[in-house]
């Protein structure tokens, strides 16, 4: 997890610092569930964003039309 951090971290860095007076940053994140790929991708970056300090909340998944 150790690199995943790192750029997790890095990214997120990026916000607060291009809005210094901001108090909450809000990441979304998405991710295709039927690539098993992109899925696995998605919950390592999961891990990161919880290492870091963030809350993680799914909001549901968009069906497409």
């Amino acid at each position: 997890m150790k690199g995943k951090k790192g750029t997790i971290s890095q990214y997120a860095g990026r916000l607060y610092r291009l809005h210094e007076n901001k108090s909450e940053v809000i990441i979304y994140d998405y991710v295709d569930f039927e690539i098993l790929m992109t899925h696995r991708m998605f919950l390592k970056r999961i891990r990161g964003y919880r290492v870091i300090g963030y809350q993680v909340e799914e909001l549901g998944k968009a069906i497409p039309q």
